[in-house]
């Protein structure tokens, strides 16, 4: 442990007790937090302090009790405590790091009253949680049925990794936050509700069983890599009244999958920015621009802009080991950087310039 500047203790590694204190023990143990060390007050438990590589963490602890005068929790402090079922948290605790205790066994996690600052990633790799509940005299952040929003409940901010089936994103909420569903991999199917404008960065990373996405009129912007690794994929679609779809937003990582089976994207006419490498690595067979778009076009399944000058995008399943020549109108000037989608490895040899 260390004095931190200002007064308190940071405890920076639990060692775990010695052999003759433990003894030829096996049995799971609870474990509590110290609130004081050499008479000074515990104030902060560091990073991956309690981190699961020391054996006694990983195989041996049942329930962990964080005494109150605590406020902060470090990125990766219980990670690891593979047996963990039970964390305990004050109310002197104010925030919580990144993957607090990620690869551990809880179902059920209570933030209390004082906690104003949670990470978006804050409860990454809890893939056994079940529910996320908030003290009801919290300040910041709310909880309805497991879910975690802002106090309003217009913003949700996290589904625990553990939800299985489907899950309609209720009328209240506006806004999707970043990371908000981030690795859910039993989720397979989202509803995304009728008021709900924006979808945050990586808000869908690595939902590996979602295989359709529906995304409302009312849905203005979706952010960077939102939909990445979202692998068994097989319908978009994307309605009018979207306007920017953010860079790797649809990288489905799918595009060598024969049997996946996507269907054609259809870009709506509202649609002003589309950021690089949108539709990376997919098995779209085509790109389609609707009629009254004034950034973006389509010939043939390819995406260019307005005046084709530029080829922007030839998608994955289109060209996908090399069996199709690509011919390039006559009005094309240019062709972007990530146009080839080097995660489908496009032979440029099989590209004709009219």
């Amino acid at each position: 442990y260390r004095e931190m500047e200002g007064g308190g203790i940071e405890i920076t590694a639990f060692m775990g007790p010695t052999a003759d204190e433990d003894g030829e023990g096996s049995e799971l143990v609870d474990l509590a937090v110290p609130a004081a060390l050499d008479g000074k007050k515990v104030v902060r438990i560091g990073t991956e302090a309690y981190v699961g590589t020391v054996g006694y963490c990983r195989d041996r602890v049942r329930k962990i009790t964080v005494p109150e005068g605590i406020t902060s929790i470090g990125t990766s402090a219980f990670s690891g405590c593979q047996k963990l079922e039970e964390l305990i948290l004050p109310d002197s605790l104010t925030s919580l790091e990144e993957s607090i205790a990620s690869s551990c066994g809880l179902t059920e996690i209570a933030i209390p009253k004082g906690v104003v600052s949670v990470r978006e990633n804050t409860f990454e790799g809890c893939d056994a949680l079940q529910a996320i509940r908030v003290a009801g005299d919290n300040s910041v952040y709310a909880a309805q049925d497991g879910i975690l929003y802002n106090k309003a409940k217009t913003t949700l901010l996290c589904c625990p990794q553990g939800l299985s089936g489907s899950f309609t994103i209720p009328e209240n909420v506006t806004a999707v936050g970043d990371y908000a569903f981030a690795y859910c991999g039993s989720l397979t199917g989202i509803t995304i509700g009728g008021n709900v404008a924006s979808l945050g960065k990586y808000a869908f990373y690595s939902c590996a069983n979602l295989e359709e996405i529906n995304v409302p009129g009312n849905v203005r912007t979706i952010g960077e890599n939102a939909f990445h690794y979202c692998n068994r994929i097989k319908k978009i679609v994307l309605n009018e009244g979207l306007i920017t779809i953010g860079s790797e937003a649809f990288v489905l990582n799918n595009v060598l999958d024969t049997g996946i089976g996507m269907e054609a994207l259809l870009i709506p006419a509202s649609v002003t920015d589309i950021g690089n490498e949108a539709f990376a690595g997919n098995a779209l067979p085509a790109i389609n621009v609707a009629q009254g778009n004034k950034n973006y076009a389509s010939e043939d399944g390819i995406l260019y802009n307005s005046n084709k000058t530029i080829l922007l995008t030839c998608p994955g399943g289109k060209i996908s080991q090399g069996k199709v020549r690509i011919v390039v109108p006559s009005t094309v000037q240019s062709i972007a950087e990530d146009a080839s989608d080097h995660y489908s490895g496009w032979p440029k040899k099989n590209v004709t310039l009219a």
